[in-house]
Parts: C-alpha cells; sequence; structure tokens
C-alpha cells in the first residue's frame, strides 16, 4: 500500500472510530503529506466545502478539489468559509492547472 492510499484509509478509520471533525483530520494528514516535494504556496484562498477526502478551494478565482493528504504542513486554512495561506506540492499544483 503506497503512502497516499494508506494516509486515506487511516483518515477514514480515525474518523469512523472516533469522530474526530474535519479540521483535526486535515492536521493529521498534513502530518502525513510527503515532505520531499517542492512547496507551492497559493494566498488567499478560501475553503467553499471540506469533506473526508477533499477540500474544495477557491484560488485565484478557480474552484479545485484538493486532496487533504497532499495539503502541507503551514497552510493556514482547515475550515468551510476559511480564507489564508495553501500550501501544496508542485506536483500537484501542476495537476491542478494552477501553476
Amino acid at each position: 500500500m503506497c503512502r497516499t492510499e494508506r494516509s486515506r484509509t487511516m483518515g477514514r478509520e480515525i474518523t469512523q472510530q472516533r469522530g474526530l471533525p474535519s479540521c483535526a483530520l486535515l492536521l493529521l494528514l498534513c502530518e502525513m503529506a510527503p515532505k520531499d516535494t517542492q512547496a507551492i504556496e497559493f494566498a488567499d484562498v478560501e475553503i467553499v466545502h471540506i469533506n473526508s477526502l477533499m477540500a474544495m478551494c477557491r484560488v485565484d478565482n478557480r474552484i479545485v478539489a484538493v486532496p487533504l493528504g497532499r495539503i502541507l504542513s503551514g497552510s493556514e486554512v482547515a475550515y468551510t468559509g476559511d480564507r489564508g495561506r495553501l500550501i501544496i506540492g508542485r506536483e500537484l499544483a501542476l495537476n491542478l492547472q494552477l501553476l
């Protein structure tokens, strides 16, 4: 099982077993995100909707689905309606056509 699959599985199990709110799950997944990626920072990002797997974020007037396990530590957004800094890996930013 790869690291991403393991983090998704663990996140679901923890949420189901302990009933953690989405912000606690987000913080847990931030710690599990790969640390060896080149980080890209986006300012003034708004979380439009968040669930146990994805955060729907408004980035530069576009709505993109960011997997919670790919959000890097240092990001300031955690709840629906939050505005602030979002840090993700360069590869994900390219895949989401944000660069």
